[in-house]
């Protein structure tokens, strides 16, 4: 984990939470900011990292830069090495409005992250609440703040929610979802 911080610019003390997703309205990333931006305090050591592309870049970009929040997020851009960039992380996140599967929560999971993530139809396949993540409601930002406080601020619980979430994760492999 260090040497992937290390060689991507970040260190070892940044608290990294990291969301692969397009950068359309469903994905919701907005939401994240508007949170990050009302708690700039809260958000103190942490980094959001944002991977992907799409039509609302530009416009999550610009939002980012009025209202100062570059020491939070950052834009990654599409990664081909996605693997590595979620290896480095401590948690993953989605604030998706909608999702079937969460394809990208159980890649993370794979990789040894807990997840805090929106309720969802998908994302309830997907997250054990208080096993491998934490579930919040739509639109909630006390409460995606407070869980990633919590994640943050209590080393135990993030070792055990990730080995929980590589055990999850194995029901999601090709040669179990064959059978």
């Amino acid at each position: 984990k260090l040497s992937l911080r290390l060689k991507n610019k970040f260190n070892n003390n940044d608290f990294l939470l990291i969301y692969a997703a397009e950068f359309i309205n469903r994905k919701n990333h907005q939401f994240i900011l508007e949170t990050v931006k009302r708690n700039k305090e809260a958000f103190k050591g942490v980094k959001i990292l944002f991977a992907g592309k799409g039509v609302l870049e530009d416009k999550l970009k610009d939002f980012v830069t009025k209202n100062s929040l570059q020491e939070h997020v950052v834009f990654l851009g599409f990664r081909k090495d996605i693997d590595e960039m979620y290896k480095m992380a401590d948690i993953g996140i989605s604030s998706s409005k909608q999702e079937g599967l969460g394809l990208n929560l159980v890649e993370e999971m794979m990789c040894g992250l807990p997840v805090v993530a929106t309720i969802d139809r998908g994302h309830k396949e997907v997250v054990d609440y208080n096993v491998n993540g934490f579930l919040f409601n739509q639109n909630n930002h006390s409460q995606f703040l407070n869980f990633i406080l919590e994640l943050k601020n209590d080393k135990a619980k993030l070792e055990q929610f990730s080995e929980n979430a590589m055990l999850k994760a194995e029901k999601f492999e090709t040669k179990n979802s064959l059978k």
